[in-house]
């Protein structure tokens, strides 16, 4: 079972309506429509969850937390628990926010995720 312990953080970070819809627009200007996207480290599914409103896009999501997961799923997402488990999936784009500074070995976890 894995529990990430930055929810809170995360949350805080959710109250940051202009910088998230900032990150969401730079990220729909690099997908145009009926994409396929992974949101890697979906954490709270704030960026996701804004995504997946938009008819012309899919959203799948990577998040280890098991609670975290489980909320993703309830929202109808794709959840995957391990950047590994998306290996038979093909993607238009590939995003994380707000993840890599807390990941030890993030070159080699975009090195994976490039395979994609």
């Amino acid at each position: 079972m894995t529990h990430y312990t930055g929810s809170e953080e995360l949350e805080i970070l959710q109250q940051a309506k202009n910088y998230n819809e900032f990150l969401v627009k730079e990220i729909i200007h690099h997908c145009h429509s009926n994409k396929t996207i992974l949101d890697f480290g979906a954490g709270i599914r704030t960026f996701s969850d804004m995504l997946s409103k938009r008819a012309d896009v899919v959203v799948h999501c990577v998040e280890i937390d098991d609670e975290q997961a489980r909320l993703i799923e309830t929202r109808g997402l794709q959840v995957f628990r391990s950047s590994s488990e998306v290996s038979d999936h093909q993607y238009d784009l590939i995003y994380t926010l707000n993840v890599l500074e807390h990941i030890e070995c993030d070159v080699d976890v975009l090195k994976e995720l490039e395979k994609n």
